[in-house]
């Protein structure tokens, strides 16, 4: 399962660390505005592609489920 990130917080920061355990379980990027946020920093360590584009992450071809962590209801609408 191919999951895309979109927000960069500390909720990513546990995300990425939960699946970075599994085989099955692919994290292909994260996306946040801020490129200093903890979750792209984790992101970038575990050398998962970071972006500040999130619809470039949302409409990746292998993305099949997107953890939307940013809490924005425009960003949610976007997503949808």
């Amino acid at each position: 399962m191919n999951i895309a990130i979109v927000g960069g917080g500390n909720a990513a920061v546990t995300i990425l660390n939960h699946f970075s355990l599994f085989d099955s379980h692919q994290v292909i990027g994260i996306a946040d505005l801020n490129a200093d946020a903890p979750g792209v920093i984790r992101a970038q360590e575990l050398e998962i592609d970071t972006t500040d584009d999130m619809m470039v992450l949302v409409r990746h071809p292998k993305t099949e489920i997107v953890f939307e962590l940013t809490g924005n209801e425009k960003v949610q609408s976007i997503i949808k």
